[in-house]
């Protein structure tokens, strides 16, 4: 006769952990992040926070900009400027919208750690204003050693 194996429990297996409580899951997830997190940056939890803050301020400016809702606040800032013809401008670009999210952006990534938000305004800046824009050539180096420094 063929010898049986003798099924056991599992006490003896070495990944098991009989002892798991939700409590127990949830508490190394926490060590998890305590032990990678860095301890300059703000809370996990407030960094969840502030970017889904910035996406959703992304999901009500650029619709809003879509259907024209910033052409009133155009016309009016035109007029401010005094401008010669403000009734000219455009209802239909984004270039509020952009100003308003980037800005936002830059605030709540700087509010998580201020390298995030000079590596954003690093990423933004050119592509609003373009790279030949005169006062980006001394954002952008400027921005780059207070990278330096600060990181």
């Amino acid at each position: 006769m063929a010898n049986k194996r003798k099924i056991t429990s599992g006490k003896n297996n070495i990944g098991a952990n009989v002892n798991a409580t939700p409590e127990t899951k949830e508490q190394n997830t926490a060590d998890i992040f305590e032990k990678y997190w860095p301890k300059s940056f703000a809370s996990p939890r407030r960094t969840v926070f502030l970017v889904a803050a910035s996406l959703l301020t992304a999901a009500i400016v650029f619709p809003t900009a879509s259907v024209g809702g910033f052409t009133a606040f155009k016309i009016s800032l035109a007029e401010l400027l005094n401008l010669t013809t403000p009734e000219l401008v455009s209802p239909a670009n984004y270039d509020v919208a952009c100003v308003l999210w980037a800005m936002t952006t830059v605030l709540f990534m700087g509010l998580v750690h201020p390298c995030l938000g000079i590596g954003v305004l690093l990423l933004l800046r050119p592509w609003l204003d373009g790279i030949r824009f005169f006062p980006t050539m001394f954002i952008l180096p400027g921005a780059f050693i207070c990278f330096v420094f600060c990181g």
